[in-house]
C-alpha cells in the first residue's frame, strides 16, 4: 500500500467531497477517484458510502484512525531523520 493513497484518504474522509479534497491535494478528481478505488480495491473493501454523500463505512473510519494515526508517525519520524541527517 502506498503512502500516498493513505494521504489522500485520509484527505478526502476530512473534506467530505472529492471536489474539495482534489483541490487540496493539486490532483484532478478522477485522478483522485481512481486512486480511491485502487485503494478499496487493494484492500477488499469499501471506505467510503457513495450513496451517502461519500460517508464513510464503518471499516472506513476503523482504517481512518490508524491511517491518522500511522502518517503522523510516519511524519514525525521523517522530520527526524532529516534533522539528524543535516548534522
Amino acid at each position: 500500500m502506498k503512502i500516498e493513497l493513505l494521504r489522500e484518504f485520509v484527505a478526502l474522509a476530512h473534506y467530505g467531497s472529492f471536489r474539495a479534497a482534489s483541490e487540496k491535494l493539486f490532483v484532478s478528481q478522477p485522478t483522485l477517484s481512481n486512486h480511491i478505488k485502487a485503494l478499496e480495491q487493494e484492500l477488499g473493501f469499501e471506505l467510503f458510502d457513495r450513496s451517502r454523500d461519500n460517508e464513510l463505512t464503518d471499516e472506513g473510519a476503523l482504517l481512518l484512525d490508524a491511517a491518522q494515526s500511522a502518517l503522523l508517525i510516519i511524519d514525525s519520524t521523517l522530520e527526524e531523520c532529516r534533522k539528524r541527517s543535516e548534522g
